[in-house]
């Protein structure tokens, strides 16, 4: 009880005595959030964003300026509030192909923002398939454990894309999909292209990315498909250098579609 006398008497010492405070500046800016900037819409979910403008002093009538990096999103030009409105939710339609994710930077003039929040918001938006389930299989990876396991199968609806479901979840700890194309009769594809697929593991040796590019490195990378028997060879790299030996293989072993002779398991 001593002490926390001794405290109270302290600060009420402080409070009295301090004639050199004065309050903070005040602040008639704007400050951006949103409840989420990563933001998934189905193919039939109506393409608009939705984020937030708040401010600081609701007293009076105001507007506000914002503006967007990416023509795909209809960021309106200014926001209006009522006086006693702290906050306002903001519509932006933007224009997306299925499949296809963008990124835009939403921000407030220099001159209109608060000084104790966001000015700029970058958010992406996935406009993503609707995935269906399409079997299972044993996938193996060769690149740096040579572990396997179980690994599910998706189907984009109308489309020929599939993915495997974090294929590297349990051999290496990390989560990215593996997209493919495979057509009627099995004929398979994989796209092009420098991908961050291993970063975050601790067991990658350092080499975060996948490379692939079979135009130019046919004998290093390829992606065949044997009656449901998926190989996959590429290059690894730690974002410098280019270092062969990448290596997975899938064996559909449940609801394989294609057109083969692969006998599924029971």
């Amino acid at each position: 009880m001593l002490m926390a006398a001794l405290a109270v008497v302290a600060l009420a010492g402080c409070a009295a005595d301090d004639e050199d405070f004065t309050p903070g500046t005040a602040d008639n800016g704007a400050y951006l959030y949103a409840s989420s900037t990563n933001v998934t819409y189905g193919p039939d979910d109506q393409q608009v964003l939705k984020i937030n403008v708040g401010r600081m002093d609701s007293t009076t009538e105001q507007t506000f300026n914002l503006s967007g990096d990416n023509d795909a999103f209809q960021v309106p030009s200014t926001v209006s509030f009522a006086a006693g409105q702290t906050s306002k939710e903001v519509d932006i339609p933007f224009s997306l192909q299925i499949g296809e994710s963008q990124t835009v930077d939403i921000a407030l003039p220099s001159d209109q923002k608060s000084k104790y929040g966001v000015d700029t918001l970058r958010v992406t938006v996935l406009r993503d398939y609707n995935w269906t389930s399409a079997g299972s299989g044993m996938f193996i990876e060769n690149t740096f454990t040579g572990d396997s396991g179980t690994v599910a199968v998706e189907h984009a609806e109308r489309t020929e894309i599939y993915r495997l479901v974090q294929p590297l979840k349990k051999m290496l700890g990390v989560t990215p999909n593996l997209q493919f194309t495979m057509d009627a009769k099995g004929n398979v594809g994989f796209d092009n292209g420098l991908f961050d697929f291993f970063a975050g593991s601790s067991k990658n040796q350092g080499l975060d990315y996948m490379y692939y590019d079979s135009d130019n490195y046919p004998d290093n990378c390829s992606f065949t498909n044997n009656n449901g028997v998926l190989e996959l060879t590429f290059f690894v790299s730690d974002g410098s250098k280019l270092y062969s030996g990448g290596d997975f293989i899938f064996k559909w072993t449940k609801g394989y579609p294609a057109q083969s002779s692969f006998t599924e398991d029971k």
